[in-house]
């Protein structure tokens, strides 16, 4: 095997190098496809959507991964009440929730930390579009904010929308 290369010629082991490579880069770029493939699925199942409803085009080669018909992203509305129980709630809620579930679940998050009592109520209570706006509540706190949170839904004439 001899090929010409600009700089001169290279021999048959060359080529079987060069070939070798660009197989092995073939390879790795094949399981970089189904490393995101992988990574679409477990997002779609994240966002809480069942194995039944897996598009096709993840699970084969049919399409790029680019163009997958993935889901929108979840929403959550978070209530953080900073001064309840050992106080730790802000600390945690910033080094360990919100990455797993930005980052990881690929879920949005809206904080709303309380700085009163009914805070939380009001807010639920006077917000529009509230239940085509989040996908869920999450109260970080005590039994309490869960109390005044219910009770702000359950004010609202579109609480059975908001429910479900």
């Amino acid at each position: 095997y001899e090929t010409k290369k600009k700089s001169g010629w290279l021999c048959g082991s060359s080529v079987e190098r060069l070939v070798r490579r660009e197989l092995e880069l073939s390879a790795v770029e094949g399981a970089v496809d189904s490393l995101r493939r992988l990574n679409a699925a477990i997002k779609w199942l994240a966002q809480g959507h069942s194995g039944k409803d897996l598009p096709e085009s993840i699970l084969n080669n049919s399409e790029s991964v680019e163009n997958l018909p993935l889901p929108r992203k979840r929403r959550l509305l978070i209530f953080l009440n900073p001064k309840s129980g050992t106080q730790r709630a802000l600390p945690i809620w910033k080094k360990v929730v919100k990455p797993m579930l930005e980052n990881d679940a690929d879920i949005e998050t809206q904080l709303l930390i309380t700085e009163k009592q009914n805070h939380a109520k009001n807010y639920v209570q006077e917000k529009k579009g509230l239940a085509s706006a989040f996908d869920g509540i999450i109260i970080v706190s005590g039994d309490g904010l869960l109390h005044e949170v219910l009770n702000g839904v359950m004010m609202r004439e579109d609480w059975v929308a908001c429910i479900r």
